[in-house]
């Protein structure tokens, strides 16, 4: 059962977002002496929970943006949220080189009988945006392999980590359970997120 486990694994809301009834001294927060939840303005927020987040409500009615995570502690979750960013932008540039290759997957053969078929300008056009290709797809690597050390040192057992919503979850809740994300687009009943094989599920 939620709060079952030791006190300094967990962050009791009564709101997400908006008030926090119970926070357990090893939480962390944004300095405001509410030491599992930084608040934003109005509605909405983030809490963090060592091990899991028990709320009577995720969210709200007008769907205010709210994050929860659980299994990381803050500041390694937001390392790994810098890594997600920069991967994603990696990500974003290689598909917008990629189009101007005509192509939607990195295909070096593909590439390859692009240049030998093309002259002049064209030729140089692809050159160039392949060149540009390589060295991101080298960045995205290099930071793939920074975020899967760095997950594999600062992640622990995740083993019973869990998210409750006790009386229903509203729309845009996002939701972490060590590095596995979910985006809540729907509204749901009394809730528990949960990890199962590598994907976070609900029941």
């Amino acid at each position: 059962m939620p709060g079952s486990g030791r006190t300094e694994d967990r962050c009791v809301l009564k709101h997400a977002g908006l008030d926090v009834r119970t926070a357990a001294g090893s939480l962390r927060g944004s300095g405001t002496g509410r030491r599992c939840l930084r608040q934003a303005q109005g509605a909405g927020g983030q809490a963090w929970g060592l091990r899991y987040v028990d709320a009577i409500h995720l969210g709200n009615s007008a769907g205010t943006s709210t994050a929860v995570s659980v299994g990381i502690d803050l500041a390694n979750a937001q390392k790994l949220e810098e890594l997600g960013s920069k991967i994603s932008e990696a990500n974003k540039q290689m598909a917008q080189v990629l189009q101007r290759l005509g192509m939607d997957r990195v295909d070096v053969n593909q590439i390859k009988r692009l240049l030998s078929a093309a002259t002049g300008p064209r030729q140089k056009m692809l050159a160039r945006a392949a060149h540009q290709l390589g060295l991101l797809v080298q960045a995205q690597q290099k930071l793939l392999k920074e975020r899967d050390e760095f997950t594999s040192k600062a992640v622990p057992n995740l083993e019973g980590a869990m998210v409750v919503a006790r009386e229903g979850a509203f729309p845009n809740i996002r939701i972490a359970v060590g590095t596995a994300r979910k985006h809540l687009r729907y509204e749901t009943a009394t809730a528990r997120f949960y990890l199962k094989d590598g994907q976070i599920v609900d029941y």
